[in-house]
């Protein structure tokens, strides 16, 4: 979806919000009230997802460094013939 398309669609929603009577409103505020909850539980899984992804890049860039760091003490630990 577009920028514009979002705006469009939020605007026509303000808008509909906007006719309705506080009878409607009142009505409609649970339903509203369970489904920011819901969203509320899907944002919390996707920011824990976030963080655990976050979290495995480090220690895979970690890994990376330290074979970096190693692998040319191999190279010449085998030029020298000392290598295990």
């Amino acid at each position: 979806m577009r920028h514009d398309d979002s705006d469009y669609h939020i605007d026509a929603f303000l808008e509909k919000l906007s006719a309705m009577s506080r009878e409607e409103l009142e009505h409609k505020l649970p339903l509203a009230q369970n489904s920011l909850a819901a969203i509320e539980v899907e944002l919390d899984e996707l920011l824990a997802l976030r963080d655990a992804h976050v979290i495995r890049v480090a220690a895979i860039t970690t890994r990376l460094a330290t074979l970096k760091q190693i692998r040319p003490l191999e190279v010449a630990q085998k030029k020298r013939g000392d290598g295990t």
